[in-house]
C-alpha cells in the first residue's frame, strides 16, 4: 500500500469519528505529514496537533466536557494510520466552557522517546492550540510526550473571548449527618471572589455528595458551614468533608468543628495541591480614575502679578471710655505708725544664776571596811 492509499483509509476512518461542530473538508500529505482540516465552523477551531512516533496506531485520544464526561471527539487506537513519525492535526469547534483531553499509548510507553525518537531533532509530541491562535499546551513544557504510562490527561477552559486558560480538577466530598439542611460550603480565590458555594439540602442528610470543579493555577480558601454550630460530626452522626486533588489524595478533611472551619491551599501550575498557613496579600490594582486633562477648579487667577489689597476696616463702633469712675484715695487708710518699740528690753538674764563651785561632798555613805554579808555556800 504506498502513501496517498493510507491517507486515504486515514481520510475516512477520521470522518467515521469525528464529533459534532467539526467536519473534515481536506485532506493533505507531504512525505510523513498528514492535516485533517476544518472550515465553515460556527466559532474558532481547537486544534490538536500530534507529532507521531514510530508506532502511530498505538496512539489515541479523546476530548471530553468536563463538567458531564460525555465524549466532544475521539480517535480511537488503530484508526490513526499513517507513516511513522506523521504530523496529524485535528480542527474541533468548541463554544466556550471546560474540556479535559486525554491522550493514550496502548503499549505504555507514550510517543517519546525511545520508540518515539528517531533523532535529536525529531521525536513524538502534542501540542493544543486554542481559537484564539495560542498554544496553551506543548508536550515538552509538560515532560516532552513520554508520560511514561498508558495515559495523560489535561483540562482547559476556553472562555467567552476564546482565550484558553489550563484549569484544574478540585474535588470536595461531604459526608452529612443526620442534619444535612445545616451544612454548606464555599471555595474562593485569593482575591475574595467565590469560585464556588454549595448549601446542602435536608434531602442529602446521611448521604455523600460529591463535587468537582476546575480552578486555575492559585490560592484558594475552602471554607465548611454547620448552621446549628455543631459541626458534622460526632453528636448526630458521623459526617466529614475531603478536599482532593486530581489524583484523588486528600488535600484537607475533617469534621469535628463548631460553626464553621476553613483551610488554605495552593494549586500549582502542575496540578498538583498543597495546603498553606495563609492567603498572601493581593496588590492594589491601578487606579480606576484617569487623572483630569485640566485643573477642576472654575475661577481664573487674577492678572494682576502682585496681591491685591486687603480693604481697611471700618472705623471702631465703640466710643473710648470717659475718665475713671472712682477718684484716688488721698491718703493711706491704716492708722499712724508707731514711733517707738511698746516693750522695753531687759536688763538682766531671766535665768537663775549658775552654781559657783562643787558640791562639796559625796552624798553617800563611807565605805565599809569588810563585806556586810556573808557569801553564800
Amino acid at each position: 500500500m504506498n502513501c496517498k492509499s493510507v491517507i486515504s483509509l486515514s481520510l475516512a476512518l477520521c470522518l467515521s469519528v469525528l464529533g459534532r461542530g467539526a467536519s473534515a473538508t481536506s485532506i493533505s500529505a507531504s512525505q510523513s505529514s498528514a492535516t485533517v482540516e476544518t472550515r465553515d465552523l460556527q466559532t474558532p477551531p481547537t486544534q490538536i496537533i500530534i507529532n507521531h512516533d514510530a508506532f502511530p496506531q498505538d496512539t489515541s485520544w479523546r476530548l471530553t466536557n468536563a463538567q458531564d464526561g460525555t465524549t466532544v471527539q475521539e480517535a480511537d487506537s488503530g484508526t490513526l494510520q499513517v507513516e511513522r513519525w506523521a504530523t496529524e492535526r485535528w480542527d474541533v469547534a468548541l463554544p466556550p466552557g471546560e474540556y479535559c483531553w486525554q491522550i493514550q499509548d496502548a503499549f505504555g510507553d507514550g510517543i517519546c522517546c525511545g520508540k518515539g525518537e528517531r533523532d535529536t531533532q525529531q521525536r513524538g509530541s502534542y501540542q493544543l492550540i486554542g481559537p484564539d491562535d495560542k498554544e496553551f499546551v506543548n508536550s515538552d513544557s509538560i515532560d516532552g510526550g513520554s508520560f511514561g504510562s498508558s495515559s495523560e490527561k489535561l483540562c482547559f477552559r476556553i472562555n467567552d473571548d476564546f482565550s484558553v486558560v489550563r484549569v484544574y480538577p478540585v474535588t470536595v466530598k461531604v459526608q452529612h449527618d443526620r442534619y444535612g439542611g445545616e451544612t454548606s460550603w464555599n471555595i474562593e480565590n485569593n482575591k475574595g471572589e467565590t469560585e464556588i458555594a454549595v448549601q446542602s439540602t435536608p434531602e442529602q442528610s446521611n448521604t455523600i455528595v460529591t463535587t468537582t470543579l476546575f480552578l486555575q493555577a492559585g490560592y484558594f480558601s475552602f471554607t465548611i458551614f454547620d448552621g446549628y454550630a455543631d459541626g458534622t460530626c460526632c453528636g448526630y452522626g458521623y459526617g466529614r468533608y475531603s478536599v482532593q486533588d486530581g489524583s484523588g489524595d486528600e488535600v484537607c478533611g475533617g469534621g469535628d468543628f463548631d460553626a464553621s472551619e476553613q483551610s488554605f491551599f495552593l494549586v500549582e501550575a502542575d496540578g498538583s495541591i498543597s495546603v498553606v498557613l495563609e492567603l498572601p496579600q493581593v496588590p492594589t490594582e491601578t487606579p480606576t480614575l484617569d487623572p483630569t486633562e485640566i485643573p477642576t477648579v472654575l475661577f481664573q487667577p487674577t492678572m494682576s502679578d502682585q496681591p491685591s489689597p486687603t480693604p481697611p476696616s471700618l472705623l471702631p463702633t465703640l466710643q473710648p471710655t470717659p475718665s475713671p469712675t472712682i477718684a484716688p484715695t488721698q491718703s493711706p487708710t491704716t492708722e499712724t505708725p508707731t514711733s517707738t518699740p511698746t516693750t522695753d528690753p531687759t536688763t538682766q538674764p531671766t535665768t537663775d544664776r549658775p552654781t559657783l563651785r562643787p558640791t562639796d561632798s559625796p552624798i553617800t555613805a563611807m565605805p565599809t571596811k569588810a563585806p556586810t554579808f556573808t557569801p553564800s555556800r
